[in-house]
């Protein structure tokens, strides 16, 4: 890709450059780097752009704003999401339409506009179903059990993660580790913190394991509050946390559901 980048330059292919730029997109999301994966993403809906793609720059729109949506800046993320959704559905793209719907809903929920960030998750859900695709389905059914704990809703989140089952390994360690953490986030906030240190701690082994590390410190964030944890144990998982967090641009205050404490009261 490196090489590939400045032939499509030279030749002035934008709809080259554009696919080479996202693809490195990609590769920097993966492993972290998520101030420069937003800098390829951005290029690359330039280059889109310049190509004339404009189904092209509603997935590099889309690919940004997952990262916002990660990283809390929520406004940025709904923009995107609005401009990436209206486009596909105009152009009859059924996958990009579930896409956008799935993380808008996330991105609603997490504003605390969960009504209707749980419908638009269940709306994605159903045109995952209808499209046979497994690991979109099993991403979307984790952030409708996250949307749910977020609407203190923890008996639908409940059924929502045991429905979701097994088949969060479909949708590889981002997701398995989501949906980990959900289990644990509603122990803990119905009181069972012996069983949300266990879940929560599965849960960051799942996204060691996988790389995922934003996952990974906000499975420590939740087992920094639990009841249980001593004040020396909750000052080094939030210090592990902050690092990772503050180096990928996450506000962990946005993106993660009320203290369970503050549920019991």
């Amino acid at each position: 890709r490196n090489l590939a980048q400045p032939i499509y330059e030279e030749l002035g292919d934008f709809a080259g450059l554009a696919s080479v730029l996202n693809n490195r997109g990609m590769d920097a999301l993966d492993t972290g780097r998520w101030d420069e994966s937003c800098a390829y993403f951005e290029e690359s809906l330039t280059a889109r752009r310049r190509a004339g793609d404009v189904v092209g720059m509603a997935q590099c729109a889309h690919n940004l704003a997952e990262i916002r949506t990660e990283q809390g800046r929520f406004e940025e993320a709904e923009r995107l999401l609005r401009e990436a959704r209206r486009i596909w559905r105009a152009s009859g793209f059924a996958m990009g339409v579930a896409a956008a719907t799935n993380t808008l809903g996330r991105t609603l929920a997490r504003t605390g506009r969960t009504e209707e960030g749980i419908e638009l998750l269940r709306e994605a859900r159903q045109r995952f179903e209808d499209l046979a695709h497994a690991p979109f389905l099993a991403e979307t059914e984790a952030r409708l059990a996250e949307a749910l704990v977020f609407a203190g809703q923890l008996s639908e989140a409940t059924e929502q993660l045991e429905h979701l089952g097994d088949r969060a390994a479909d949708g590889g360690p981002p997701v398995a580790a989501l949906a980990r953490r959900m289990e644990g986030t509603v122990a803990a906030a119905l009181g069972d913190a012996t069983s949300a240190r266990v879940l929560l701690h599965q849960a960051r082994e799942i996204a060691d394991k996988g790389g995922v590390d934003w996952e990974s410190a906000m499975s420590a964030l939740e087992m920094a509050r639990l009841n249980d944890t001593t004040v020396d144990e909750r000052e080094h998982l939030v210090k592990q946390a902050t690092v990772v967090l503050e180096r990928m641009g996450i506000s962990g205050e946005l993106v993660m559901p009320p203290d369970p404490r503050a549920a019991q009261v």
